[in-house]
């Protein structure tokens, strides 16, 4: 019998919310940790984030090589500190990780950056589950409105999970994605959740926002990821995330001791052990 393809969207109501990055972390822990067969599908129609992501990896894992080749020649380059710690830890990966030689790992391949873009991802939707991936995550668009049809693509998810940020203006979209969402079907009541990001404990509007959100989802019995001693779970606000060498489809994350030690590498954690 041929095993089921996990269908996992990252989406909210709110843009610049965290998705892709999450999604590219999700992805590497997936890989990497748990040995799943990732492919990532950008849905946004103005940008493919995880895919430049992908390209702009190979393109200085591309220069850093040269800069090497020249260097064993005799030739005098400058290999800069943190070109060196990529080159390391990316030969580490390559040779820990077999997979990595023969397709580069994480699959992102490249949609068409013009308004059909979430109609593509839709159209190929059959042919990608028929692959052979473990895990098929979508980096959604910045809006639930898109005529429709980004809705239409959620009906087909197995989890649906909504980075929410501690700030004002993100309350509102954050309850209305979550409310839309488990709306969808009867299959996604136990699938769908809500996550913190972005988190700042030591600012004080952010703590007043995250009582307020958590006071609404408890009235309103919304599903909100939690840790094993029931403390709500969420990604602290970290410029780690944002490295490429630990937001990379390449080279696992957790080599960078920070990243691996930090709540979000935990919340990520709680996410996989809800989806395998």
């Amino acid at each position: 019998m041929t095993k089921k393809t996990i269908k996992i969207a990252i989406a909210s109501q709110k843009g610049g919310g965290g998705k892709s990055t999450i999604t590219m972390l999700l992805a590497n822990k997936l890989f990497f940790e748990k040995k799943q067969r990732v492919l990532i599908l950008d849905c946004d129609a103005l940008q493919n984030s995880c895919y430049d992501v992908r390209e702009s990896e190979l393109k200085k894992i591309k220069l850093i090589k040269e800069k090497v080749d020249k260097a064993s020649n005799g030739e005098s380059v400058k290999i800069s500190p943190d070109e060196k710690t990529l080159w390391r830890n990316f030969l580490r990966s390559y040779a820990e990780y077999p997979s990595v030689k023969e397709n580069f790992s994480i699959q992102i391949p490249k949609t068409k950056k013009n308004n059909d873009n979430l109609d593509e991802v839709v159209a190929q939707l059959p042919d990608y589950e028929n692959m052979g991936y473990d895990v098929i995550l979508f980096d959604t668009v910045g809006t639930i409105t898109t005529d429709g049809k980004l809705m239409g693509l959620m009906k087909n998810m197995d989890y649906i999970f909504v980075p929410i940020e501690c700030e004002d203006q993100a309350l509102k979209p954050a309850i209305a994605s979550l409310t839309t969402f488990l709306k969808l079907s009867d299959k996604h009541t136990n699938s769908v959740f809500g996550f913190f990001n972005k988190l700042k404990l030591n600012e004080k509007d952010q703590n007043r926002c995250l009582i307020n959100i958590l006071s609404v989802a408890t009235a309103i019995h919304l599903p909100l990821l939690h840790t094993e001693d029931n403390q709500v779970a969420y990604v602290d606000d970290r410029a780690v995330y944002r490295q490429p060498i630990v937001k990379s489809s390449l080279i696992p994350s957790i080599y960078n001791k920070t990243y691996k030690e930090s709540e979000g590498n935990a919340l990520l954690e709680i996410i996989c052990n809800k989806i395998l």
